[in-house]
């Protein structure tokens, strides 16, 4: 997965994660989701926010199995909405801060 960022103002990051891969199964329903997702990073929290959007950078549902019919199918744009505690190394307790130099 990568990231980039768009802007800097007052301690957050705006950009987005791209290269998203998501395997799903709910029911009798096995999917993959992949694409791009819009994200946000706070100093002052550490916490990283992908918000419900859609465009510019979109999820889209790459391939779902015959039990998906009525949950997801081939071509649809999901919607992501979560929020992550950002800590650097991985299983420590410091929240990384983003630097601006322009």
């Amino acid at each position: 997965m990568g990231h980039q960022a768009n802007s800097y103002a007052s301690g957050t990051t705006d950009g987005y994660l791209s290269g998203v891969q998501v395997a799903l199964k709910i029911l009798t329903c096995t999917s993959t989701v992949t694409g791009s997702v819009p994200a946000a990073y706070a100093d002052s929290t550490g916490k990283l926010k992908a918000p419900r959007a859609v465009a510019p950078y979109p999820l889209t549902v790459a391939t779902a199995s015959a039990g998906c019919a009525g949950i997801a199918a081939v071509g649809q744009k999901p919607l992501c909405n979560a929020t992550y505690n950002v800590v650097t190394p991985s299983g420590g307790t410091t929240r990384p801060s983003i630097v601006y130099s322009p």
